[in-house]
């Protein structure tokens, strides 16, 4: 993390050495040890992180979910999969407490 103060002086150095670039000769010795260090360095290798990768799955997965949810939503309500009528008779005639007591052994 670098502070202001420590950016105006770094933007000071950097003005500072472009304005000295006319006057500096670099030669060919500079620029081969120049290369030397780049390619210690080597190639950039970006580190995939989960949450980003994971991120991009769900909103590519997300459109595929909705409509898959409305098209079993038209299903059911279409074919009555979902029959309301068999849970409220079983309130109304009072089968609840016996299959309470069937499967708590009271």
């Amino acid at each position: 993390m670098t502070t202001p103060g420590q950016r105006e002086k770094l933007k000071e150095l950097l003005g500072q050495a472009y304005r000295a670039r006319e006057r500096m000769e670099v030669g060919a010795r500079w620029q081969k040890s120049l290369m030397a260090r780049v390619r210690e360095i080597g190639p950039f290798q970006p580190t995939t992180r989960f949450l980003p990768t994971f991120e991009r799955f769900v909103w590519r997965l997300a459109p595929v979910v909705c409509l898959l949810a409305l098209v079993l939503i038209a299903a059911f309500v279409e074919i009555e999969v979902a029959s309301w009528e068999d849970p409220i008779q079983l309130f109304v005639n009072g089968a609840e407490e016996s299959m309470l007591s069937n499967l708590f052994g009271v």
